[in-house]
């Protein structure tokens, strides 16, 4: 073959490459790395990613599922499985985890979980922990300790929770 007959194969497998991502760019990734939905041995990415969405915070209330909208029977499930194996979202599944039993009103199990979260610096994890706190909801109320958390949780980054301190 002549180098001009091969830039133009190469440069044709790019653009149909580039055009194919622009068009269905998750399904690509996902056959490329084995992610994909049925993969053999990538129920775990199956589950994280599911948990993660499922689950999706958003202190703004725009991109993410609002605590009673969360299908707390599936996604306690979910979230479940997806911890068997730690990665790097692994706090962010268990905050997941955590806001499906507040929706299933398993407050003392969450509790646990947010508590674990506040140690590990988790900033909206530590914010869903001060209010535990406050509501009383898996832990007595303490509005010292909604105070200290909230205020903790603030100087992570977690800046819904400025909101909270004015109860303080």
């Amino acid at each position: 073959m002549h180098m001009s007959k091969i830039i133009g194969v190469v440069a044709l497998a790019v653009i149909t490459t580039v055009l194919g991502y622009m068009t269905y760019g998750n399904e690509i990734t996902r056959a490329l790395t084995g992610t994909f939905s049925g993969a053999v041995g990538n129920q775990f990415e199956d589950d994280k990613e599911a948990c993660l969405n499922g689950t999706l915070y958003s202190p703004t209330y725009g991109e993410g599922v609002p605590t009673e909208d969360i299908d707390h029977e599936t996604m306690i499930t979910v979230c479940q499985r997806a911890l068997s194996a730690k990665d790097a979202q692994y706090l962010d599944i268990k905050f997941g985890l955590a806001r499906a039993l507040i929706q299933a009103e398993k407050y003392a199990s969450a509790f646990e979980i947010l508590e674990e979260l506040a140690k590990a610096d988790h900033p909206f994890g530590t914010a869903l922990y001060a209010q535990q706190f406050y509501f009383g909801r898996g832990t007595d109320i303490s509005l010292l300790n909604f105070c200290e958390f909230s205020k903790k949780a603030l100087e992570l980054g977690a800046f819904n929770a400025a909101s909270s301190l004015s109860y303080c």
